[in-house]
């Protein structure tokens, strides 16, 4: 029997059912789309596909999700994307099941994609052409082709066969029907031979691709020798002439770590002509000092393998400070602190604030110079410096760093987890874009957005609603070339959110052409002859019709002339440039300078196409006309360098004051200085003084003399020493020389004193 009190309570029991169901949130999903990914056969026959599906739904307490993989989840203002990996049988389409925190769960049913039979082939492009080229001034250790099928994606590179040279480093799918194949150069042994077998599968179909590699195949007479070799022990480089009777030789420098594995490294022809070159190399300083290091010069060719120098060295050791030397003060309220520190020999090299994880700003000491010198000289001083500590810090800690660093923990408040509301992207007729981020970054506000190279910064703000703000900023066609894989926001706290580029659901400022889109690539000159002087040239990409209704699209590209670009490149620091179509020569065009007296043979330019750095041996596999050569009778890749070096010492004059000097003989005997930059200090004063020259301060431009002097007051003297703290040189073909290049890093940057010293002169106090 219900009596009344059972029958309220039901009714209070089924009122808390119905709150609790109207408190589940809905799974409401707003856009989903697929892309296949891979096809399983069973021989010839498709049996399953997988997807890579991506879902944007409004913002829910996400759990799981049924998936043959390991999902991401971004959170992107109101809404969160979901990227995870299905698979469907033949004739099926994808179906994903999504769970939230209470198990409540919606069905994705992706109807519209279907797992069918796809055709399999391993025939290429017509146009393809198996022939790896070397080209002068390349990165070390790849080299790459581009291959096209004919019909179908489904293909794998799966290895090649090589003796002794060449071996498979990778190969990458540019969608729909294109890939990278990468090569890795290895020291040579055995017998290298001049063809190499690359294996493509595709189902149940295999086939063998000969691929020549780009090594001659040398005459019993007509073998590379040595003859001569010049060591620059303290500057990081060595140089060497060659005789090569067939002109073809593939000269290359291996280095042997001390775990024994041969890596190519920095060999370029600076001199003279494929008969008789003359090389600069680079040594690795990458090592521990007290390891021995092995390198290799070769001449590679069919058959046979000329080593023409082997050289074995250390890696210079440097003083280290000690973790002894560094105290720390704390002083004024628990946001500031000052450190002191007393560093022999020039030695501190920077202090860094933040967490363990994210310590991003570093400073040199030497940037601020006077400020914070407290004690001391050149060679000992003391440092001492006052900073302010976020108050918003995640694991904050302040690092000191010599060689070895001290570390001091401090604490700070929590701040929330930043959210990216909406990302915009605007461009403009010139190239350049806009972007727009809506962010909420807490209270402790923005330190970056990593979207491109530059990031977005604080100062970028141009709205504050107190909730969210917005932040702007104009990129150059150079500051995007490179988009990232994930664009990530992080406040001054030190957390960070991300979301994935490659979603749909944001915008991505990345080329949209892919590598099967374009039909041509030349220049208007090939074959060009630099003897005399430099010239003018026209790179062209000719390319389907639909690209050419956006007159804001471009390619980036990069002509690299010098050693100095290809540092840059390497070190993903370097300026691009672009083509944009051109409506009367109906193609994408941009003229660029050739500088004169380039060694002869093909030269090294970047493409960026559909996310990747494109070389000339890759574009020439696909395009034979996208091999750049060029012919000098003498060349002169060389930097500008001092030939020799002598101590000028005035008088002392009536009014006790003295001139000192240097007499600077610079040689650059083909292309001939175009300017340089000289800065003199010593080690009571730092700052010293510059000076700033060229061709017309001496009557030779080619092995110019120079002299540069200081005056010093003998009444205010104090005994120091006086010497070059930094010298630049620059040639008329742009090729750089400098004094204060790393030694510790892989620069192919040239030594302006490889051939003298650095002098010094001292001055005693009488």
């Amino acid at each position: 029997m219900l009596t009344k009190s059972n029958f309220s309570f039901n009714i209070f029991i089924l009122g808390l059912v119905l709150m609790l169901i109207s408190d589940v949130q809905s799974i409401d999903i707003i856009e989903k789309n697929a892309n296949l990914v891979h096809v399983s056969r069973t021989g010839a026959t498709v049996s399953q596909c997988t997807w890579e599906v991506n879902i944007k739904a409004k913002n829910f307490p996400f759990k799981s999700i049924t998936t043959s993989g390991i999902p991401d989840t971004f959170y992107y203002g109101d809404f969160i994307i979901i990227i995870s990996q299905l698979s469907s049988q033949i004739q099926q389409s994808p179906v994903a099941v999504i769970y939230d925190v209470n198990d409540q769960s919606e069905i994705v049913d992706f109807g519209e994609y279907i797992c069918i039979d796809t055709p399999i082939s391993t025939n290429f492009v017509s146009n393809f052409n198996g022939n790896l080229i070397a080209y002068n001034k390349k990165v070390p250790v790849t080299t790459s082709l581009g291959i096209i099928s004919d019909t179908s994606s489904d293909y794998q590179i799966t290895g090649l066969s090589t003796i002794g040279f060449f071996t498979l480093s990778s190969s990458t799918l540019l969608p729909p029907l294109s890939s990278i194949v990468s090569f890795r150069y290895s020291y040579p042994s055995g017998s290298p031979t001049q063809t190499t077998d690359l294996r493509v599968i595709s189902g149940n179909l295999v086939r063998n691709f000969a691929i020549t590699n780009p090594i001659p195949n040398f005459a019993s007479d007509s073998f590379p020798t040595l003859l001569s070799y010049q060591d620059h022990s303290l500057y990081n480089s060595f140089m060497m002439n060659v005789s090569d009777p067939s002109g073809k030789a593939l000269t290359m420098s291996f280095v042997k770590s001390p775990t024994s594995s041969f890596n190519e490294f920095f060999i370029l022809p600076v001199y003279g002509n494929p008969t008789s070159p003359v090389y600069i190399g680079y040594k690795k300083f990458s090592f521990d000092p007290s390891l021995e290091i092995t390198q290799d010069v070769c001449a590679v060719g069919v058959g046979n393998v000329v080593q023409l120098k082997s050289i074995t060295y250390k890696a210079p050791s440097i003083a280290s400070g000690t973790t002894s030397n560094l105290e720390l003060f704390i002083k004024g309220s628990e946001y500031i602190l000052t450190f002191q520190t007393f560093i022999p020999e020039k030695r501190f090299d920077y202090y860094k604030i933040g967490d363990l994880a994210h310590m991003n700003t570093i400073t040199n000491t030497w940037s601020n110079y006077p400020y914070g010198f407290s004690g001391g000289n050149y060679q000992n001083f003391t440092w001492t410096k006052s900073l302010f500590i976020p108050k918003y810090k995640l694991n904050g800690n302040i690092q000191i760093a010599t060689d070895v660093s001290k570390v001091y923990p401090y604490n700070t408040p929590a701040d929330q987890t930043p959210l990216i509301n909406k990302i915009e992207i605007k461009s403009f007729p010139n190239g350049n874009i806009l972007l727009r981020l809506n962010a909420t970054c807490g209270l402790s506000g923005l330190k970056s957005f990593s979207y491109f190279k530059e990031p977005i910064i604080a100062s970028d703000l141009v709205l504050d609603s107190g909730s969210w703000s917005i932040y702007e900023k104009v990129f150059e066609v150079s500051k995007y070339a490179f988009t990232p894989s994930f664009f990530k926001l992080t406040n001054n706290y030190g957390s960070d959110s991300s979301i994935s580029s490659s979603t749909n659901f944001t915008p991505n400022a990345g080329p949209k052409m892919t590598l099967n889109d374009i039909q041509s690539i030349s220049f208007k000159e090939n074959n060009v002859d630099l003897s005399n002087g430099g010239v003018w040239n026209t790179i062209y990409l000719q390319t389907k019709a639909e690209f050419l209704v956006d007159n804001t699209y471009f390619i980036p590209f990069k002509f690299i002339s010098t050693t100095e670009i290809l540092n840059d490149f390497i070190n993903e620091d370097m300026q691009w440039d672009a083509l944009y179509y051109n409506i009367t020569e109906e193609k994408f065009m941009f003229s660029f300078y050739m500088p004169a007296r380039l060694f002869t043979g093909s030269v090294n330019y970047a493409l960026f196409i559909q996310g990747f750095i494109l070389d000339p041996s890759m574009l020439s596999s696909l395009f034979s006309t996208a091999n750049l050569q060029v012919v000098s009778s003498s060349a002169d890749e060389m930097a500008p360098i001092v030939e020799n070096i002598t101590i000028l010492r005035g008088e002392v004059l009536p009014n006790n004051t003295q001139t000192i000097g240097w007499r600077i003989q610079i040689l650059d005997p083909l292309n001939g200085l175009e300017s340089g930059n000289l800065t003199i200090n010593s080690d009571i004063d730092y700052l010293g003084y510059k000076f700033t020259f060229g061709p017309c301060d001496s009557i030779d431009p080619y092995q110019g003399i120079y002299e540069f002097n200081i005056t010093l007051d003998n009444n205010s003297c104090k005994t120091q020493t006086y010497s070059i703290k930094e010298l630049t040189l620059r040639d008329t073909s742009g090729h750089f020389s400098n004094s204060t290049v790393s030694t510790k890093g892989q620069y192919p940057i040239t030594h302006p004193f490889i051939n003298t010293d650095n002098s010094q002169v001292t001055i005693i106090c009488q």
